[in-house]
């Protein structure tokens, strides 16, 4: 009798856990245009750490979608949750699909500071004060640029986009 109850806790613990395995759902590339503000494409020039957040800096060569008319973006360069494959590869050329990072998200990756001098104002300094942005759809909307063959530019495209 001990032994079905047991038995049948560790069921149970295993189908709920099952259920519950979080995961990125599929998005086609269509989407993930609609979904994002700003589109580049450009060059990984530097990786920072600040305030223990990656921060990266990309040197935009091309802009497909992007109001601001900016020549260099920065985002954050790290992963905010187990299924997210934020990264950022110095020297990468990539095209970026990227949203401004809101005030929520700020606080996921700085923690709650209710103090300006904690990580504003080395953010700032880093930044210039340009906007901070983060990769859409947890890190699937950058793409790699390689070349073919025949030494023409493509775009890596993950499995699930």
């Amino acid at each position: 009798m001990y032994y079905r109850k047991l038995l049948s806790a560790v069921l149970i613990i295993f189908v709920l856990s099952a259920l519950s395995i979080a995961e990125v759902a599929p998005i086609s590339v269509d989407e993930l245009i609609k979904i994002s503000p700003c589109i580049v494409r450009g060059k990984v020039a530097e990786v920072k750490s600040v305030a223990g957040v990656e921060i990266a800096r990309v040197e935009i060569t091309r802009a497909f979608k992007d109001p601001d008319d900016l020549k260099t973006a920065y985002y954050v360069a790290q992963p905010a949750w187990e299924c997210d494959i934020t990264d950022a590869v110095q020297d990468e050329e990539a095209i970026f699909f990227f949203v401004e990072l809101a005030d929520k998200d700020y606080e996921k990756y700085f923690g709650k500071s209710g103090k300006e001098s904690d990580y504003k104002p080395r953010l700032k300094e880093f930044t210039g004060g340009q906007p901070l942005f983060m990769i859409v759809r947890d890190g699937r909307g950058r793409m790699p640029v390689c070349s073919d063959a025949s030494k023409k530019p493509v775009a890596a495209v993950y499995e699930d986009v």
